[in-house]
C-alpha cells in the first residue's frame, strides 16, 4: 500500500473543494443566463470565471464527472450519505469508525440493497470514499 504524505493528502482536500467550488459557479452561470442576466453564456461565463465550454456543455445537458459517475458507484449517494451521518455521530460521541468497521456497514448497506449475501466492495472503495467525503477528514 503506498503511503501518502499529509501535504498531497491536504492537496487531494483542496482540489475536491475546488471542483465543488467550480461545479457550483457553472450552475450559477447557467441560472443567471436563464434568467436573462447575461445576453450569451460567453458573458456569462467570463463573469463567473468558467470555461464557455464547459458551461456550453452543461448547458446542452452535459453531467459534471460526479454525476455522470454516480450509476457506477456500488452504494447510492444518498446511501452514503447516512453512512456519513454515522460516522460523524459516532466520532461526536467519541467512537470514531475505523475503515474496517466502515466497510463492514458499507457492506452490509449493500447486501440489502442487493438481497446478495456475497456481495463485497471493491479493494479501494473506502479510499474512493473518502475521496468523495473530505468532510471526513479530520
Amino acid at each position: 500500500m503506498v503511503n501518502i504524505s499529509p501535504r498531497k493528502r491536504v492537496a487531494k482536500a483542496q482540489l475536491q473543494t475546488d471542483r465543488d467550488q467550480k461545479e457550483h459557479e457553472i450552475q450559477e452561470a447557467l441560472c443567471a443566463v436563464q434568467k436573462g442576466q447575461f445576453k450569451d453564456l460567453k458573458a456569462a461565463a467570463e463573469h463567473h470565471d468558467v470555461p464557455y465550454n464547459t458551461l456550453w456543455d452543461h448547458s446542452k445537458g452535459r453531467k459534471s464527472r460526479t454525476a455522470a459517475s454516480q450509476h457506477l458507484q456500488a452504494i447510492p449517494p444518498e446511501a452514503e450519505e447516512l453512512l456519513v451521518q454515522h460516522i460523524q455521530k459516532q466520532a461526536h460521541y467519541g467512537f470514531p469508525v475505523t475503515p474496517q468497521n466502515l466497510r463492514q456497514l458499507a457492506e452490509q448497506l449493500l447486501r440489502q440493497r442487493t438481497d446478495n449475501n456475497d456481495a463485497t466492495l471493491g479493494p479501494n472503495w473506502v479510499s474512493a470514499f473518502k475521496q468523495r467525503h473530505p468532510e471526513l477528514r479530520s
